[in-house]
């Protein structure tokens, strides 16, 4: 934590860590000002489907049939603030590439049919 003083009468603390070439300046003081909040909930994956009834396919000539919708990364909510947007908080740039790509959502509709 660094101190101004920016008159006679007015004294502002400022919160931002930064270089100092005085021979007491806090270069080497631990701090938490880059660290932030990843908590986060993600629906990663939802699968719905229907089987019809038996007794309606017999009618039509059909063993089973099956209706479903699917999605993948529908929905994430994290405390990143400003940041929301920008960071994936399943990134870990100690194990992945560098280059990273955003996550896509997508839907999947379909229909199983056994003859």
């Amino acid at each position: 934590i660094v101190s101004i003083v920016i008159s006679f009468y007015e004294h502002i603390t400022i919160h931002i860590p930064f270089a100092s070439l005085s021979s007491n300046s806090n270069n080497a003081k631990i701090s938490d000002f880059w660290l932030r909040d990843v908590r986060y909930l993600r629906i990663k994956n939802i699968n719905l489907s229907y089987n019809i009834p038996e007794r309606v396919l017999s009618k039509i000539g059909l063993k089973s049939s099956q209706i479903y919708i699917s999605s993948e990364n529908l929905k994430t909510w994290n405390n990143l603030g400003i940041y929301k947007n920008t960071f994936d908080p399943e990134f870990d740039p100690g194990t992945q590439a560098t280059r990273r790509y955003p996550i896509t959502r997508s839907y999947t509709v379909g229909l199983r049919l056994l003859f």
